[in-house]
């Protein structure tokens, strides 16, 4: 994507940026609109007019040693929704004590919703893990 930056902040950061460094945008999104001359096709690109550029502030990469901890993590998320469902005796049981099992029931996905959180926060920063391999 393009990123379109006017100001004295863009001349130093043309200076210390160089491929692959890592970097956040803020800005607004535009959508440039023409008509190739050579085929005669509508043609789109979408760029950002950037108001603020941070540099640096990614999360270091993971050392392979971190690797064997992710995959349970991944585990763990294909469990989660099969745990609340709730068991085939549950239909069985009198009117009277079904309402308490349906509070655990509920109590019991509300837990499971509050669990996954954390591995997500840490899917994020590893998110941010670009490939040296860059097509540009």
């Amino acid at each position: 994507m393009d990123v379109v930056w006017f100001n004295a902040g863009a001349e130093e950061a043309s200076k210390m940026l160089t491929k692959g460094s890592p970097v956040v945008v803020l800005g607004d999104l535009r959508m440039d609109s023409w008509v190739d001359k050579e085929t005669g096709e509508q043609k789109q690109r979408l760029k950002v007019i950037a108001r603020t550029v941070a540099m640096g502030i990614l999360p270091p990469r993971k050392s392979p040693q971190d690797a064997p901890q992710e995959q349970p993590q991944a585990q763990t998320k294909s469990q989660i929704p099969t745990q609340p469902q709730p068991s085939p005796h549950a239909h069985t049981q009198s009117p009277q004590s079904q309402a308490p099992q349906s509070q655990h029931q509920s109590a019991q996905v509300q837990q499971h919703q509050i669990q996954p959180q954390a591995p997500q926060e840490q899917e994020t920063s590893t998110a941010y893990d670009f490939d040296d391999n860059l097509p540009f």
